[in-house]
């Protein structure tokens, strides 16, 4: 069970998201509005953000990652022609966020 989950795609990734956080954990989103009786039925905190850019709040954000208070996902990078495997791997759950490029 997570603690939090910080959305930044929304629709269905989100929806699958809601379950995996622990009741009392928090939901943040920046793109869209989140399913209120999903929220409530998970006892969670929830609340839509909306991002400005700023040099300080990243730097904030990196000095977390560096104490270890915030833990990144690993990250796995594949081909563009990967992308029906990286869709597969999404869809089972893999864990690891999957970034595609054009090579």
């Amino acid at each position: 069970e997570l603690d939090a989950v910080i959305d930044v795609v929304g629709g269905d990734p989100l929806a699958r998201s809601l379950p995996l956080v622990k009741r009392g954990g928090a939901v943040v989103t920046t793109v869209g509005p989140l399913d209120a009786a999903a929220v409530a039925r998970g006892g969670l905190r929830a609340t839509r953000m909306v991002m400005h850019r700023s040099a300080d709040d990243l730097r904030e954000l990196a000095g977390l990652v560096e104490r270890g208070e915030v833990r990144p996902r690993s990250v796995r990078v594949m081909p563009l022609a990967s992308a029906r495997e990286a869709q597969e791997l999404s869809q089972a759950g893999a864990g690891e966020k999957v970034v595609l490029m054009q090579t």
